[in-house]
């Protein structure tokens, strides 16, 4: 993603390295939409699931190579400043793709809610396309700020959303727990819900991190325009 040559001018370098960070972003971004895409479809998703696995697997490796490279401009001589920008940035970049890591997680359950035939009530569906819906605008306005652009304005609406996230996700786990308790109750399909809600209440904690490293760097680090 970025060159091998040697790190003779950082302040350049962190302007390419938080652009590629935006660029993980619209892939993570990408990846949640086409996840939601696949929960509505009918028929096989073979291929679809495939994709998405080629998805996160790009994003593992952007990953590793992103941070090498932050690891190697640390290892230079650095400003305190460039340092300390660096080292938010590479928890920007580990917190995203362990989205990613969500994301396909869900796709995985996707796949053996099909191949067991497991179903969820009309209501329990309304539920979590509301959820998926919330959590997406989380993680829209985070990977639009990923560079360290976030307002105060901004920041205070990323926590209000984290904070109906965590509602959200604690109201729907006591209502599985519920049906739990009922005779006709179908285990599985209860037991495969509460999984997917839960990595839908993590992408909201990767969120809610990614968007307070970004607002720290937006406060504590000088701006350096591109010529």
């Amino acid at each position: 993603y970025i060159g091998n040559t040697r790190v003779d001018t950082p302040e350049l370098y962190l302007i390419t390295i938080k652009d590629e960070v935006k660029k993980m972003g619209e892939l993570t971004k990408q990846m949640f939409r086409d996840y939601e895409e696949l929960c509505f479809k009918k028929g096989d998703i073979t291929e679809d699931v495939a994709k998405l696995k080629k998805t996160e697997d790009y994003a593992d490796q952007m990953q590793e190579q992103l941070i090498d490279f932050c690891v190697r401009m640390l290892q230079d001589s650095q400003s305190p400043t460039n340092a300390a920008t660096l080292q938010k940035l590479i928890r920007i970049i580990d917190e995203t793709e362990s989205i990613t890591d969500s994301i396909f997680n869900m796709t995985k359950l996707n796949e053996s809610k099909r191949k067991d035939d497991l179903h969820f009530s009309e209501h329990a569906k309304e539920e979590l396309a509301n959820f998926n819906q919330l959590t997406y605008s989380f993680l829209e306005l985070v990977t639009e700020n990923l560079g360290g652009t976030l307002t105060p304005g901004e920041m205070s609406i990323a926590q209000r959303i984290e904070n109906d996230i965590n509602n959200m996700h604690k109201r729907l786990v006591a209502n599985t727990h519920r049906h739990l308790g009922q005779p006709d109750c179908d285990l599985k399909s209860e037991m495969l819900y509460l999984e997917v809600i839960r990595h839908l209440e993590h992408i909201g904690d990767f969120s809610l991190n990614i968007a307070e490293t970004a607002f720290s760097i937006q406060k504590h680090t000088p701006t350096l325009q591109a010529q």
